[in-house]
């Protein structure tokens, strides 16, 4: 869905980012108004409705964190989408996924546009100690190494895991 607004956070896994969550995001959705909360295993909740998950993966001493902002998403289409067992939602005592979710643009009348917000969200964490400067010449590098590495097919499809997949069909 095109209006959500994903986020990643990169980082070492020492010192101040020991812990690397998504705090600084949080932080700086409260700063624009947002009762933000970090809640759960991977959630983000605002007002107890879930606007955001997220993931984490480590490598040695790295850590990214990546998520996505629900601000304007087809909640139909996400209900449709996700289509969780009854079961399962009997087992946690949910009603529903659609009364756990929830868009941020119901909330937020001084954003009126995804990318107001973004734009918002980009000003709170640069101006912030979460900003990180690059060295002369790094952008160049990490645009070459995207075309010449990074969207190659052998790198997006090389370490493909044996998987089963269940679904019911369209």
């Amino acid at each position: 869905d095109l209006q959500n607004l994903n986020y990643t956070f990169i980082g070492p896994l020492t010192g101040a980012n020991a812990g690397l969550t998504p705090e600084p995001f949080v932080n700086a959705l409260r700063k624009l108004g947002i009762p933000a909360e970090l809640t759960g295993r991977n959630d983000i909740f605002v007002d107890g409705r879930k606007v955001s998950g997220y993931a984490k993966r480590i490598w040695k001493d790295r850590a990214m964190i990546h998520g996505t902002l629900m601000y304007d998403v087809d909640i139909d289409t996400l209900t449709e989408v996700l289509s969780t067992p009854e079961s399962k939602l009997s087992r946690k005592g949910v009603a529903s996924v659609r009364s756990r979710v929830t868009n941020l643009k119901d909330t937020l009348p001084q954003f009126p546009t995804l990318d107001a917000l973004q734009a918002a969200l980009h000003s709170e964490l640069a101006g912030s100690d979460y900003g990180l400067e690059l060295p002369a010449g790094a952008l160049d590098e990490i645009r070459s190494l995207a075309e010449t590495k990074f969207s190659t097919r052998e790198w997006l499809y090389r370490q493909v895991s044996k998987a089963t997949v269940h679904g019911d069909e369209m």
